[in-house]
């Protein structure tokens, strides 16, 4: 009986320690705990006050949350994001440097929201809630249409979770975590394949020259 016991717990941390295992205690440590967060969006207008310029922001409340499952094989999102976790709280202007904000009123002008949101992340300011006196020019330059928003965290924190949540999370990691990572490792290799063709598949249908090549063997 012993040494089953003993078998079973060096299996259950081979596999704990492998490439892929479940991670839902991080999501509860961060129950109560937040971050104080900007969502940048495309503006249509920046504002010059006292001689600095600004764009708008709008602030939230945001939370990480982490994938139910950490597998650095099979799953491309591995690390947590940010989610808002209340509604807009609020418009916060922030300042960006006179060579952007001059690029930003040009026709022949070019910027990206990422490239906005890291002005704002070098800003030692957390931003202003009204302006004073401010005056606001029209954004004539292209903005990268990947994406409309992006967001930026001015102050990052380690969330400290309370006591209580704490005992949960570790209750989580032994109870669920622990033998659903146990599962979902041994069921891994009969899965693999039926997610590999599946793989294959959705690149196949993504690609614009395969598609292309399908279409004139129809004809």
């Amino acid at each position: 009986m012993k040494l089953s016991a003993l078998a079973l717990l060096l299996i259950s941390s081979i596999l704990i320690s492998s490439c892929a295992y479940m991670q839902t205690h991080k999501n509860i440590e961060q129950w109560g705990t937040y971050q104080d967060g900007f969502k940048v969006i495309k503006p249509d207008y920046i504002y010059l006050s006292q001689g600095d310029w600004y764009i708008k922001t709008e602030q939230y409340k945001l939370q990480r949350h982490y994938p139910i499952v950490h597998d650095s094989v099979f799953l491309e999102i591995m690390d947590y994001k940010l989610i808002p976790i209340s509604q807009c709280e609020g418009i916060v202007y922030h300042r960006i440097s006179q060579g952007t904000a001059t690029v930003l009123q040009r026709k022949d002008g070019y910027a990206t929201l990422s490239t906005l949101s890291k002005e704002i992340e070098r800003d030692a300011h957390c931003g202003h809630s009204t302006l004073p006196h401010a005056s606001k020019k029209h954004v004539r330059a292209l903005i990268h249409a990947g994406k409309d928003t992006d967001l930026v965290i001015k102050k990052p924190v380690e969330p400290s979770p309370s006591f209580g949540v704490k005992t949960l999370s570790n209750l989580d990691l032994v109870f669920v975590d622990t033998p659903g990572t146990i599962i979902y490792n041994i069921a891994i290799p009969f899965a693999a394949p039926f997610v590999f063709f599946y793989s294959l598949s959705k690149d196949e249908q993504n690609n614009p020259i395969l598609n292309d090549i399908h279409k004139e063997e129809t004809y």
